[in-house]
Order: structure tokens, then C-alpha cells, then sequence
């Protein structure tokens, strides 16, 4: 096997200057060939004095000097012109980059291979992880080994509160991982991989059957478009304020900037308002037991609302429906 590389000879075809990638195809295999034959076969340019006294003479002297530039598809001669013919025609139809020309033994007539083009492959599927997912918080799942963080969405974090229409504050953390984890349910979903994010996590988008629940996240106002990823929610999220949904129905602080605040100051107390009329106290022991306090009891003014979960009531009812029970002292 005989292979000969194109790369270098088509950068005189390709050369503004070059009379060669001037010319029509047909032109130029002309023009290689005459230059072959007269380069490599002076004898075959000059014409044949054809004398009919001598034409036995003549003929023989013509058979030795073909002989001497043999054109047959097992010569030399024959390999060379090939060779032209093929860088010609390749110079011809623009190709960049180009294999090598391999030609079969020493000398070959068989044209020369076409590359292999490869085009409208199918990209590959991205990869997709499925199972029943653990709720860890509003925007983060458990299947399996891959903790997932829904692409594109953000949940206020579990210990952000938020302030409702009558400006009382309530754990929309909490509340938005357990309203994904009750639309879930013990359904399996299907999560599409988007990428990995600086923690490592799966960054997917996941699908309860064929419904998108980073979308209904969006939608119902439990999470906000993270718009500094993805553009893909805006349009629910629009929805959601306009309907005042979720989050939107009072006031909040955005889960980005609750993270960077904390992170600011760790070690910061948790201010909790306290709504005008409302003076029943919603403590958290050591235990994580829910007690509240009224006034007058024994502990109500040591009592401090300054961490997260805790909060204050307007009456005993309200304060028992949300979990609480009374303090016995």
C-alpha cells in the first residue's frame, strides 16, 4: 500500500496565484497530464516520422521508445498521472481537511477512496436519573446516591420565613419543600440531567409524569425563577405574582439574597416582626418542642422570639392549629 498525503500538494490548488486553481477540472486534468507526458516521456512529444518504404522500421522504433515510457495501468508513468488527476480533482472540490490518497500496491488505476463524511448524526441523549425521590427541601431531591437540584427554580431555604398578606411571618422554606414533597407523593419521577453545580449535585429538570415540577414549583409561588441560570421560568413566575401565589402573596427577601445575608452574618439573631394585637409567643425549646406563652404566664417574658421557626400568634386557636401547645406554667 502506497499512500500519498494531499494536505501538503493542495496548498499550491488552493494558492491565488497558482494557474492550476484558476482553471475548470477538466482543463486542469489536461494540462497535468501534458505536463507529465512531457516531463516524464520526452518521446512521446515528438511526432512519428511514418515513411512507407520503412514502416516495419518505423513501428518498431515506436514500440522501443513507449517501451521506455510505459503508460499501461502497471507503470510508473500510469501511477504519476493517477496521482495528478486525483490532486486535480480534489484541489477541485474545496475539500479541507484531506485524508491521505492511498492507492492499493505500487501502481493502481482504481480511483482513489472517498472520505468517509459523517452528517445529521443524532446527538446523544442526555442522561436521565428516575426513581421515588426523597423531599430534602424545596428545590433539592434524594434518588438514590444523586442528590438533585431542580434546575432554573429557587426555593426559599428551610429556615427563611416570609410574611403573609396580614404581614405575619410563616416558614416558606418549610412549607415549599413540604407542598413538593405532597405533590410527589410515592410517584417515581424522571429527572433529565442539565449538569453538575459547584457542590457537585445533579442540576436536572424533573418531570412527574409529563408535568415539569420545576415549572409547578414557579407557578404555584413556592420557588422563583433563578433567572442567573435559566430564562426558562420567567413566564411563571410572572403568573404567579400577578395571581399572588406562594411567596407572592406578601413580602419576602429572595432565597439568593436570605443565603448571602446569612452567610454575611451567621451569628446574626433571627428578627421575627411581631404583628400589632398579636402577643401570644410561639417557642421552640431545646428539645424542639412547640410551646406558647401568653401573657401572664410564668415564663412569657423570659420567653424570646429570636430563632427561626418561632413565631408569634393572635389567639390560642391559631397558635394550636399550627402545631403549638400551651405552656402548663
Amino acid at each position: 500500500m502506497v499512500s500519498i498525503p494531499l494536505g501538503v500538494s493542495l496548498l499550491q490548488c488552493y494558492g491565488d496565484n497558482s494557474r492550476v486553481a484558476r482553471r475548470g477540472l477538466p482543463e486542469r486534468r489536461q494540462l497535468w497530464s501534458a505536463k507529465l507526458s512531457t516531463r516524464r516521456c520526452p518521446e512521446r512529444s515528438r511526432p512519428a516520422r511514418v515513411m512507407a518504404s520503412n514502416a516495419s522500421v518505423v513501428d518498431s522504433r515506436r514500440d522501443e521508445k513507449t517501451s521506455s515510457c510505459d503508460m499501461s495501468p502497471k507503470s510508473p508513468h500510469h501511477f504519476l498521472l493517477q496521482t495528478a488527476v486525483a490532486l486535480v480533482a480534489a484541489c477541485s472540490t474545496q475539500l479541507t481537511p484531506l485524508p491521505a490518497l492511498a492507492v492499493s500496491g505500487a501502481v493502481s488505476g482504481a480511483p482513489a477512496p472517498s472520505p468517509a463524511v459523517v452528517s445529521g448524526a443524532p446527538a446523544p441523549s442526555p442522561a436521565v436519573v428516575s426513581g421515588a425521590p426523597r423531599v430534602i427541601d424545596g428545590d433539592t431531591l434524594q434518588i438514590g446516591d444523586a442528590r438533585i437540584r431542580l434546575y432554573g427554580v429557587d426555593a426559599p431555604e428551610s429556615k427563611q420565613l416570609c410574611q403573609d398578606r396580614q404581614k405575619k411571618s410563616y416558614e416558606c422554606g418549610k412549607i415549599a419543600g413540604e407542598k413538593l414533597a405532597e405533590k410527589i407523593g410515592k410517584n417515581s419521577v424522571s429527572c433529565e440531567v442539565k449538569n453538575k453545580d459547584q457542590y457537585g449535585r445533579t442540576v436536572a429538570v424533573c418531570r412527574l409524569g409529563k408535568e415539569d415540577l420545576n415549572e409547578w414549583l414557579v407557578k404555584t409561588g413556592n420557588a422563583v425563577a433563578y433567572q442567573e441560570f435559566s430564562k426558562d421560568y420567567i413566564a411563571a413566575e410572572t403568573a404567579a405574582r400577578g395571581a399572588g401565589k406562594g411567596v407572592w402573596q406578601g413580602e419576602f427577601q429572595i432565597p439568593k439574597e436570605w443565603r448571602k445575608d446569612q452567610k454575611a452574618a451567621p451569628n446574626k439573631p433571627v428578627t421575627i416582626d411581631h404583628p400589632k394585637g398579636c402577643d401570644i409567643k410561639g417557642n421552640i425549646n431545646s428539645k424542639g418542642e412547640k410551646i406558647f406563652h401568653v401573657k401572664g404566664g410564668q415564663y412569657y417574658e423570659a420567653t424570646q422570639i429570636d430563632k427561626s421557626g418561632e413565631r408569634w400568634f393572635c389567639n390560642d386557636k391559631e397558635a394550636v392549629s399550627a402545631g403549638w401547645r400551651a405552656s402548663q406554667r
